[in-house]
């Protein structure tokens, strides 16, 4: 069944308030035929998610948005017995760049990630059951490594100028101001 528009708004609101966009990059030891286990590779994995305390949200959001799935994030440990339990709904490699693509018409705060995040999946050869490379270069490396120092920019913390994102810069009126004076 084809989500309603109204449905992907929804989503796209509790990706903008709640979600995370992700270029990922680590570092894996080689291994395998002919390949020397001290070898390390560059792996780039892309990853969609939201958490939340509330399941039901989460439960929606995947009705919603196929592909991913439901985790449990935290909750009671010993040292903080009264902390709610927080579940993740995690999408990775091409469901992750399905539901961007869903939600991209839909997006506003992070559109400049969901746009980079659809720029970078066809470039990552997923091998693994996780979407992660395994043991592949990349000819793409460089370019990657680029995208994800961009990636890693747009989800700093803190307030970023509109110019920053300029696929939704809005134009700002100014009305006229009025002369008080006596």
């Amino acid at each position: 069944m084809t989500p309603l528009e109204s449905e992907l708004g929804w989503a796209a609101g509790i990706i903008d308030g709640e979600g995370s966009i992700q270029l990922i990059r680590t570092m894996q030891r080689g291994g395998g035929k002919g390949r020397s286990r001290l070898t390390l590779y560059e792996c780039f994995s892309i990853r969609l998610s939201v958490g939340n305390t509330n399941m039901s949200l989460l439960q929606r959001f995947a009705q919603i948005i196929p592909g991913g799935a439901i985790y449990i994030h935290s909750g009671q440990t010993k040292g903080h017995p009264n902390k709610k339990p927080a579940w993740q709904w995690i999408a990775t490699g091409p469901s992750a760049a399905a539901a961007c693509s869903m939600l991209k018409p839909y997006i506003f705060s992070k559109s400049a990630q969901c746009v980079l995040l659809l720029q970078v999946a066809p470039l990552i050869h997923p091998v693994g059951r996780d979407g992660r490379q395994r043991f592949k270069a990349n000819p793409h490396r460089a370019g990657l490594r680029q995208m994800w120092k961009e990636m890693a920019r747009l989800n700093r913390r803190g307030a970023r100028p509109v110019s920053d994102r300029p696929e939704v810069a809005m134009p700002i009126t100014t009305t006229p101001q009025m002369d008080l004076s006596l």
